[in-house]
């Protein structure tokens, strides 16, 4: 059952359109800037849940993976994230924009909560700098997903002037960072490290932590990476596992993203929905027949089925005969994709009897490869899923941010960087997601000992399969300066079997100016400290 915390946060969603700038104009808009409205601690804590609902949503997750290789949007859907891809994009655009002002417009509810809440009368010490340290947190998320597109961006810690933000010049990422590295190292100590059920949802140490792991993460600071990683899995700032349930839907990697498991031990921090209040659906990524009529138009891209291992542990080739290139694969694909021949498992509305349909991709009218308004890719989405949907496959499962599978991940990564990679750090960190994901060979799970550049192929393709979907490979592609290898291809069709003849989709293409975004041009115009224009645009 969803708890009160995430009723009080869900229900303040409608205010945000109140309260939300579309540029760096920070200049008073409503009552929440005004002196007279900090009367209460209620009303303070308005103000907390409406940034955390500024923070992050369904969109941006989806948004995130169509910036990388693993999902891609039918030509009339999301375009500009496939102009980005296909090397055309310009500073005019509708994304790089809104992007900006919805930042911007999440760390002005920050500010003004910092600058404003010491006028709420009688709020205890304790509780004030509780709330200050999840907006905080919220603040420096916000910010570290700005210097991640932008680069060096306005950089204010308090609420400004439109005066101020007309002559406002751009901060260097890196002074950022230092920055936000030292708000985290405060409020790591105010946040708590566990909390009752009826506050789940709340910011914990631990998301803090994993931030700031992040950040040197994404920084090449593989050292201070690995530290903090270890820490998290030393149980430092409360206690994270891998979730596993002995009575599963599907299976424990499959159910950890259903609503009947949320807030389970591997959870770090999920952006929170809500039944009826606040809801998605995957009704345009699944297949037709599962949903009984609209139709897909967003899907996962062969580059990634084909990146789910053997059962053995190899690396997946494509065979030369006629015979089918899923047999024997990476549990997690099925668990991730709807490839030819796959078993949809559902949950019948009326009567709650399980139901079960094999998914012809091949010929099948409704969701046979390019018929109708079906995949062209060969592939439909099954990651998120949940079989306590209702009608038109809508969902209130919660968006998980940040888990406990990605620190095992961060820590193997950063190991392997600075030379430390072991037997011990592999039977810490890729045995155990592997074991949870379904594999029992030794071959995938014994320790391969190989140099460093071979484990680090093998690290990287783990968090691929492993986090895919859930909007963080186009950061991964990123920091690894990765870009001309990995994003410069022809996108092909699904190969069904090793004689599937393929076409070409997509043609992805990436030059070095799309390391960083353009700031939006509206912006420049309107705020001339912003120039010069980043690189190539």
């Amino acid at each position: 059952m969803k708890n009160t915390f995430k009723y009080i946060m869900v229900g303040i969603v409608a205010a945000v359109a109140f309260w939300g700038c579309n540029s760096l104009d920070q200049a008073p808009t409503n009552k929440f800037e005004e002196n007279t409205f900090w009367t209460s601690k209620d009303r303070a804590q308005m103000v907390v849940n409406m940034a955390y609902n500024q923070m992050y949503g369904v969109g941006k997750m989806w948004s995130d993976e169509y910036l990388g290789d693993n999902m891609i949007a039918k030509r009339d859907r999301n375009p500009e994230e496939r102009q980005i891809r296909q090397g055309s994009a310009h500073p005019g655009m509708g994304l790089f924009s809104s992007e900006w002002s919805w930042a911007y417009g999440g760390i002005k509810t920050t500010n003004v909560f910092m600058d404003k809440v010491g006028l709420v009368p009688d709020l205890p010490a304790e509780e004030r700098q509780a709330m200050e340290a999840q907006i905080r947190f919220i603040r420096a998320y916000l910010y570290f997903r700005l210097t991640n597109f932008y680069g060096a961006v306005p950089f204010f810690l308090g609420d400004i002037t439109l005066e101020e933000a007309k002559v406002m010049p751009r901060t260097p990422r890196a002074e950022v960072i230092a920055t936000l590295h030292k708000e985290l190292d405060e409020i790591i100590p105010q946040l708590p490290q566990s909390v009752p059920a009826a506050r789940n949802g709340e910011i914990r140490q631990a998301a803090a932590a994993m931030l700031k792991a992040r950040f040197y993460l994404y920084d090449g600071d593989f050292a201070n990476a690995a530290k903090i990683c270890g820490e998290i899995m030393e149980g430092k700032y409360g206690h994270y596992e891998l979730f596993q349930t002995k009575t599963p839907v599907y299976s424990s990697y499959e159910d950890l993203f259903t609503s009947a498991n949320e807030f389970n031990v591997e959870v770090i921090l999920s952006y929170s929905m809500m039944p009826i209040i606040r809801e998605w659906s995957l009704n345009d990524k699944v297949p037709n027949s599962t949903v009984g009529s609209m139709g897909a138009y967003f899907f996962p891209t062969e580059s990634l089925a084909k990146e789910y291992i053997r059962l053995d542990g190899q690396p997946f080739e494509y065979p030369t005969t006629n015979t089918s290139c899923y047999t024997d694969r990476d549990p997690r694909m099925d668990a991730t994709i709807v490839r030819h021949n796959s078993v949809w498992r559902d949950v019948d509305l009326a009567s709650g009897a399980a139901t079960t349909k094999t998914i012809n991709i091949v010929s099948d009218a409704t969701d046979g490869i390019n018929k109708g308004n079906a995949t062209e890719t060969g592939y439909y989405v099954r990651k998120w899923f949940d079989p306590a949907h209702r009608a038109d496959m809508l969902i209130s499962t919660d968006i998980i941010m940040m888990r406990y599978a990605d620190v095992l991940l961060m820590y193997a990564e950063s190991m392997n960087e600075i030379g430390q990679m072991s037997e011990q750090v592999w039977n810490s960190t890729i045995r155990p997601i592997r074991e949870r994901a379904g594999f029992t060979q030794q071959g995938a799970l014994q320790y391969p000992n190989l140099d460093q550049a071979a484990m680090r192929e093998i690290i990287r393709r783990e968090r691929r399969c492993e986090l895919a979907l859930e909007g963080l490979r186009y950061y991964d592609i990123i920091r690894w300066n990765a870009g001309l290898e990995l994003l410069n291809f022809d996108l092909m069709s699904a190969k069904f079997t090793g004689t599937t003849e393929q076409s070409s989709i997509f043609k992805y293409k990436f030059t070095s100016r799309d390391m960083l975004w353009p700031v939006p041009q509206s912006q420049i115009n309107n705020y001339p400290s912003l120039a010069p224009q980043n690189s190539g645009y």
